[in-house]
């Protein structure tokens, strides 16, 4: 071969391969919509994996505003922080490696409440390859702060909240969902309630956002049958009861049957687990003449009316789960959120249920 076709030949093999979003090397997690744009993906815990033969990988992409956890080949490589928004830009991931199959993921780490992710393109160096194959088990989460991981990887509870540290996957939601060898899908945002939000509005409650497939209100709602869980874990209550006074017994538990049924409606007749705790207290919120409202007696009190209301219309599983609550033993993050102490011990105890209830 002449030094110029071997130049030539040398030039071809180091053109880097497009991988479009949906293209089957790529395995996306997480709730997602498509666009003419690429994948969105807004929520908590979203993410995507590619598979590929060769040295380097590189991602184009827009963000209002997010973090994500990169790892390379199961190793966790320096997070990617979009929080300043960015568009269309293309960043590398990976470079450097040895020869063989090599798998990159990114994920959401932050909550739509800090911005959504818009995956357009892969670049690699070498040819595109077979992702990991999804889990045989599936979780989908329905929360708010908690379930986010707000504050998680802070320790001063006088701190208010950075995306910097939040991190989904080191919330009691995610560590369950990695102890039992489970895929996970999260709707959650925080502030949010059932029927009732942290600032007593009632619009965009976590019921409306079951719907969607991103944040936003004009994109297509989310399509259930893409994705079905084998169980569905909720934890709300934290932000209805967090100011006096609390909301009316009678219609809270109504709203709770009224997304019980949206559940249903979605997925079919699957096991429900709802969850209470870890922030809720007998000594918060105070009323207006300064009595503490018994807020985690009445959340767990109102828990097992539904729940027994629920088998009484027909659902096969619905249970309750009192998550132990925060403790100044183990600290607390910030805004007095779970800190990683507080989120392994739910994480424990949500685990043993689930292995009991779904005999995993």
């Amino acid at each position: 071969m002449t030094p110029t076709l071997l130049l030539a030949a040398n030039l071809w093999s180091a053109a880097p391969t497009a991988v479009a979003p949906f293209h089957p090397s790529v395995r996306i997690f997480g709730r997602f919509d498509s666009t003419a744009k690429g994948a969105e993906l807004s929520w908590s815990g979203g993410g995507f994996q590619v598979a590929f033969e060769g040295a380097s990988c590189k991602v184009r992409l827009s963000s209002s505003g997010a973090i994500l956890g990169v790892s390379v080949d199961n190793i966790r490589r320096p997070d990617l922080d979009l929080v300043a928004p960015v568009q269309d830009t293309l960043v590398e991931v990976a470079s450097g490696l040895g020869k063989g199959r090599h798998v990159v993921e990114l994920a959401k780490k932050t909550e739509a409440m800090v911005g959504s992710v818009v995956l357009k393109e892969i670049l690699v160096d070498g040819k595109p390859s077979t992702p990991p194959p999804a889990k045989n088990r599936r979780i989908e989460f329905l929360g708010n702060s908690i379930t986010c991981g707000y504050g998680i990887l802070d320790s001063v509870k006088e701190h208010g909240f950075s995306p910097k540290t939040q991190d989904f996957f080191a919330t009691f939601a995610a560590l369950a969902a990695q102890n039992l060898r489970a895929d996970a899908h999260a709707v959650c945002y925080s502030g949010k309630g059932l029927a009732r939000n942290y600032d007593r509005s009632s619009s965009e409650t976590v019921p409306t956002l079951f719907r969607r497939a991103v944040l936003s209100a004009d994109a297509r709602p989310w399509n259930h049958s893409r994705w079905k869980p084998d169980v569905v874990v909720v934890d709300l209550g934290t932000n209805d009861f967090a100011t006096a006074p609390a909301p009316d017994s009678a219609k809270w538990e109504s709203s709770w049957m009224d997304f019980l049924l949206r559940i249903r409606e979605g997925y079919g007749d699957l096991p429900i687990v709802l969850a209470n705790g870890p922030m809720l207290s007998d000594h918060w919120p105070q009323d207006a003449a300064g009595k503490p409202v018994p807020s985690l007696t009445k959340v767990r009190g109102h828990l097992r009316n539904v729940a027994k209301a629920a088998r009484q219309k027909g659902f096969a599983s619905v249970s309750v789960l009192d998550l132990s609550p925060n403790s100044a033993d183990r600290g607390y993050g910030a805004d007095w959120h779970p800190n990683r102490a507080q989120a392994a011990l739910n994480a424990s105890e949500l685990t043993d249920h689930l292995k009991k209830t779904m005999s995993w």
